[in-house]
């Protein structure tokens, strides 16, 4: 999965010595577990947007006709995207501008499939390394 990360974010715009960085990175990925973790720390750290991240509508939606509220989505998002609805005990999109743009775990966490997102490709627009 991590070295899945490192290469996904090669199609992002980014300064030459992130780029080899992280392509010399990927040639030797069977060896060194820390260099990877740092490339991937650093990949993190200079990640930034094209436009501020209210103004970009990337978040989940649940389709509440499959949902199960089995709470899956709401334990696993480290960023408290979902919340839990008091008043009837169901998960829902309480923060979603605190979605990491591009990032889909969740869907793939969630056993009924009730969670989509907008086609990703149209916001590799919005993100850039510096």
């Amino acid at each position: 999965m991590r070295i899945e990360h490192l290469k996904s974010v090669l199609k992002y715009n980014m300064p030459d010595d992130l780029r080899n960085r992280i392509r010399d990175v990927l040639k030797n990925h069977h060896s060194n577990k820390d260099e990877i973790d740092s490339c991937l720390k650093e990949t993190r750290e200079r990640k930034s947007y094209t436009i501020p991240r209210k103004n970009i509508p990337w978040f989940p939606q649940i389709n509440k006709g499959r949902c199960n509220n089995c709470l899956i989505c709401y334990e696993f998002c480290p960023k408290q995207v979902y919340g839990i609805n008091e008043r009837d005990s169901e998960v829902y999109v309480k923060n979603p501008y605190s979605c990491v743009i591009a990032c889909t775990g969740c869907v793939k966490k969630c056993l009924q499939d009730a969670i989509n997102f907008p086609p990703k490709k149209d916001f590799e627009k919005y993100i850039y390394y510096k």
